[in-house]
């Protein structure tokens, strides 16, 4: 079962932001910090009257396991006043002592911090919260056990997540634990004072956990509980022991708030692969998307489903099946080359709606790889063996996909903008640290910083902001070839308009991030025409900086 905690970042940039101007004045700083270099995800918690507030933390826990080995996670709460002045710098680490950072988070404008606990012999995890002074930063009261999730055998996997209901006025809480046997999943819905519901939802389906990997489970306003996955079944004529799965269909089931199914819908992918799925929120409405292809293995995307679901009865609404390929792009191709098709690692980024009601779907081509490097050496006995190991992660951010599609019909447009960025992370060499709370990290979704868009809707328009060489400053359409993007601190921060009604496009810079902190285009945050973004600056391999800024356009 794949979860993942939603992490945004800590640091940020205000724009106010006018869709087509152009910028009324320089940007405005504040005073730079420097970030710890072992920090492995920022987030923003949100602003209030007096300021804003940001997270920094390190090697966030969500899997607990009985063998293995992990850094004890720690973190700070930032606050800065509307000047973008540091009001305090506060760290958590003799708070946390024995425990692991979750995640710190807001509830009727209270902040909490939450915290994972392993007890008897490793076969409990025990997540705690307790509630920080918006003032001053420090705990502001006891520890209070919110939910324990207890091992049937010491050889099971705890897996958890928590995170908001769509309106961000709850917390839930879901866990799994996995067997052998089949799997159950719990769901704990918090108020805004941290009451829990009278019960915990067990949910429960009829697939062993080796057929079936949940893509997406969501806690929505109506108490509708929604749990999406992949159900995979074993190839004939293959000997038991030897025999492979293959992606069967997409299913996905709705329940009430006390666990009880109301609806499951299987999904038969046209294609025989599903490359990706991602469940979008709209009103009442439930939005499954997938990419699928037609070849088990390939480099290209064939097709796309999007499905619009009653949250309340689970009837289909709209049902779009369709295959796609560049002659439905917007733009022809004038240099006689056609393009093979659409990259395999197209990932779902966000989901709007056009004036006239279409659904825009925004999507990225994104790959991420570990690499390890290993040097040699003799040893003083002459046996030739490593000397060192180190990891890098290296990250491909693509082409982006933006679909024009209505509903029931199909297709409207297809347009692309041609990019190609790529960074690498040196992650050092691995230590392995025996702790108490006994466990494995879970990988940050904070990488990639620099590459990568930012995405929302302004009246008719479709905003997207990403990085780029000026040299790259007037790419628009696919027949349009990039540079591939490797030194940011060369870049600059570009702004592409698109009409949601006819795929029209335009492009602008908005700033050069040469003498300036880089920018962070996929940690920011758009709300009430004001953008939050990040700057963060690498001086060396020891030290990083990150600075607050204003921009106005």
């Amino acid at each position: 079962m794949r979860f993942s905690l939603p992490l945004i970042l800590c640091l940020f940039f205000t724009i106010n932001v006018v869709a087509q101007s152009s910028i009324a004045k320089p940007p405005e700083f504040g005073k730079s910090f420097v970030i710890n270099k072992k920090s492995t995800d920022f987030k923003m918690l949100g602003h209030d009257e007096s300021g804003m507030y940001f997270q920094v933390e390190h090697n966030a826990l969500k899997n607990f396991f009985l063998i293995g080995y992990n850094d004890r996670s720690s973190g700070k709460l930032i606050k800065v006043d509307n000047q973008l002045n540091k009001v305090f710098n506060k760290d958590y680490s003799s708070a946390l002592k024995g425990k692991g950072l979750i995640q710190l988070v807001t509830l009727n404008k209270k902040f909490y911090l939450l915290a994972a606990e392993v007890k008897n012999k490793n076969t409990e995890v025990i997540i705690q919260a307790a509630p920080i002074n918006k003032s001053t930063g420090e705990l502001d009261g006891a520890w209070v056990s919110l939910e324990t999730l207890t091992k049937a055998n010491k050889k099971d996997e705890v897996n958890f997540n928590i995170f908001y209901n769509p309106d961000s006025t709850s917390l839930i809480i879901t866990s799994r634990i996995e067997g052998k046997s089949k799997s159950s999943y719990h769901v704990t819905k918090f108020d805004q004072n941290f009451h829990s519901t009278p019960k915990k939802v067990v949910l429960s389906n009829n697939f062993a956990p080796e057929n079936y990997d949940v893509e997406d489970l969501i806690y929505t306003d109506h108490n509708r509980i929604i749990l999406v996955g992949k159900v995979y079944e074993n190839i004939d004529n293959v000997k038991k022991k030897q025999r492979p799965l293959t992606f069967s269909h997409l299913n996905t089931i709705i329940y009430d708030e006390n666990g009880t199914q109301l609806k499951v819908i299987d999904t038969k992918i046209p294609g025989i692969n599903l490359n990706t799925t991602r469940v979008f929120l709209k009103d009442k409405k439930v939005i499954l998307t997938s990419f699928y292809s037609n070849k088990l293995t390939g480099n290209v995307t064939d097709g796309l489903l999007v499905k619009e679901i009653d949250i309340l009865s689970g009837d289909i609404i709209s049902n779009v099946e369709t295959n796609i390929n560049p002659s439905m792009l917007v733009s022809a191709v004038t240099n006689g080359t056609a393009k093979p098709g659409f990259s395999a690692y197209l990932k779902f980024i966000s989901l709007h709606f056009s004036p006239d009601g279409n659904i825009i779907i925004v999507s990225e081509a994104y790959n991420q790889v570990k690499v390890v490097r290993r040097t040699y050496g003799n040893r003083p006995d002459g046996a030739f063996l490593p000397t060192s190991t180190n990891y890098q992660t290296i990250c491909d951010s693509g082409e982006i996909l933006i679909c024009n599609i209505k509903p029931d019909k199909g297709i409207e447009w297809l347009k692309i903008i041609p990019k190609k960025q790529s960074e690498t992370h040196n992650e050092g060499e691995t230590r392995r640290t025996k702790t108490t709370a006994v466990g494995k990290t879970i990988e940050t979704t904070s990488k990639p910083y620099y590459s990568g868009i930012l995405s929302f809707s302004q009246d008719k328009y479709l905003q997207i902001i990403f990085n780029d060489y000026e040299v790259n400053g007037a790419i628009t359409s696919v027949e349009q070839k990039p540079k591939l993007i490797k030194k940011f601190k060369k870049s600059a921060a570009y702004m592409v308009s698109i009409d949601m009604n006819n795929g029209n496009t335009s492009r602008k810079l908005l700033f050069s991030n040469s003498k300036k902190p880089i920018l962070m285009p996929r940690h920011s945050i758009y709300t009430d025409n004001t953008l939050y973004m990040v700057g963060l600056k690498v001086i060396n391999l020891n030290k990083t900086k990150g600075t607050l800024g204003k921009f106005y356009f």
